[in-house]
């Protein structure tokens, strides 16, 4: 069993070094490409966020496995914490009223949109995003409901 505990943390290591590599080259592409006008500025920008937040998140999980490995009490710590019934509790009332305070905010951000005279199919594509939720919410609601 520890065996394949280590192997897994070698291949989250690899993997997140890998992403962190990805992440530079993306940066790199974006920059070299840009200075030699084969890109606008839009493109480069792209590349160059996604590979920005492919090293932050790498970066912060290689050094969350290094703290966790160097202190093994944390870990457990952090185990009981996540799987707490209290704490799963907390944050599954908090998801919930964020979606209640979403469904305030979201349709005034579509308003607002549409008061900029933003292009319409943009405002329909945030239209259809927003009664997505509502159909998860709803499929998900009935999936709980018969399980529960």
């Amino acid at each position: 069993r520890r065996v394949r505990a280590l192997n897994n943390k070698k291949f989250k290591t690899v993997s997140m070094l890998v992403l962190i590599v990805i992440g530079i080259v993306m940066i790199g592409l974006g920059i070299l490409l840009a200075k030699n006008g084969e890109i606008d500025g839009t493109i480069m920008g792209v590349l160059f966020g996604m590979g920005a937040g492919m090293i932050g998140a790498s970066g912060s999980q290689l050094m969350s496995m290094k703290i966790y490995r160097n202190n093994p009490q944390l870990l457990k710590n952090k185990t009981i914490e996540v799987t707490d019934e209290r704490n799963i509790l907390i944050k599954e009332k908090s998801k919930g009223k964020i979606f209640d305070i979403e469904s305030i905010l979201i349709p005034l951000f579509i308003l607002a949109l549409l008061l900029l005279d933003i292009k319409t199919y943009i405002v329909f594509i945030f239209l259809a995003v927003y009664a997505l939720r509502f159909v998860f919410m709803i499929i998900y609601f009935n999936k709980y409901n018969n399980i529960l």
